[in-house]
């Protein structure tokens, strides 16, 4: 779940809170650029930018920006000596703004998290000879270049779009400074923070290793869809974590399912031809990681059907077959712990 979807929920609840942004390290620090973190009145709080007593320091200064209502740029040093007694070796650079009336805002930014498409959000943080109105102006720019909300300032919004696109591509975060050509005093320090989409996991068969994997997989943050083409498997007392439970027929399902580079895929039915229709279908798909269970020999059984089906070499290679990593799994929970260390894995690449 996106750390926006908590921001909407508590501004629905006309809450008051602050978002605190990472936006530049130097050295060792327990984050990285584009951490964030909601910090609501009370003190609780939401996401994290490192934890310790950095983070105890920084949700005190959010708490003060809200009594305040302004904005906040500060650098919290984790070295002898700094302002944190933590001693990473570090320095950490934070934004903190109130926010409170921006809701429909947020939730197109849950939206697109949602959604699974990366998309990247520019915040003015910093400025020079500038309005301290538009410290905290958002926008929001999604993976196919549209742009949501402003800036206030239409000739450096014309410069962050492309450089937003260029961040999400890369998947890096950028601290950016615009000088405003009329006066060539007044210049715009911008954030643009790179937000990923949700990681899906789709779990085709509720056997007896899809309710383990299910449940671990949303400890770690997943949305994870449930198929299976039997009721008395595909139901809400069975999998009460799952955020969708489809049942249907395999073939049928998947080959309407729009699945994405942060879609998972692990085929785990109760027999050998489903699993071949449920991999026929996603190999069609964009799916950034899929997976299917099964001996070696069923493993080189099934990797020969697919290119007798016509899936090229270079595709067929996409499935992780057996699936998991290699730590000696026997049972349910100990596969499904080896099956989600394995997509990590390959999504941190």
């Amino acid at each position: 779940m996106s750390i926006f979807r908590d921001v909407y929920g508590l501004l629905s609840q006309d809450k008051t809170l602050a978002l605190v942004t990472v936006v530049a390290t130097w050295g060792s620090t327990p984050q990285v650029a584009g951490a964030m973190m909601v910090v609501n009145s009370d003190g609780s709080t939401a996401g994290t930018v490192g934890g310790g007593n950095a983070e105890r320091l920084i949700t005190q200064d959010a708490i003060l920006t809200l009594r305040e209502n302004r904005p906040m740029l500060k650098d919290y040093l984790l070295t002898e000596g700094g302002n944190t007694e933590m001693v990473c070796g570090g320095k950490m650079r934070v934004f903190i703004e109130p926010v409170g009336e921006e809701k429909d805002f947020f939730e197109d930014l849950d939206n697109e998290a949602g959604s699974g498409r990366t998309s990247a959000l520019a915040i003015i943080i910093s400025g020079k000879e500038i309005l301290s109105s538009f410290i905290g102006k958002k926008m929001l720019i999604t993976s196919d270049g549209t742009a949501m909300g402003s800036l206030g300032m239409e000739k450096i919004e014309k410069l962050v779009v492309p450089e937003s696109s260029k961040a999400i591509k890369e998947g890096s975060p950028r601290l950016r400074t615009y000088i405003l050509e009329e006066t060539k005093k007044q210049e715009v320090i911008i954030f643009i923070n790179v937000i990923p989409g949700e990681a899906n996991l789709i779990i085709a068969g509720g056997g007896h290793i899809a309710k383990p994997l299910s449940e671990m997989a949303k400890v770690l943050g997943f949305n994870v869809t449930i198929v299976d083409d039997r009721k008395e498997y595909a139901n809400k007392f069975r999998f009460p974590l799952a955020d969708e439970i489809i049942c249907g027929d395999f073939k049928e399902v998947f080959s309407n399912l729009t699945l994405n580079e942060n879609s998972n895929v692990v085929v785990v039915t109760y027999g050998h031809r489903y699993d071949e229709q449920v991999l026929e279908e996603v190999l069609k798909s964009k799916a950034g990681y899929v997976g299917c269970i099964g001996s070696k020999r069923k493993a080189k059984q099934t990797l020969q059907y697919l290119k007798g089906a016509g899936y090229s070499e270079e595709n067929v290679k996409r499935v992780h077959i057996p699936v998991g990593l290699d730590i000696g799994a026997k049972t349910p929970a100990e596969i499904s712990l080896s099956i989600l260390g394995e997509i990590v894995k390959e999504r941190r690449k």
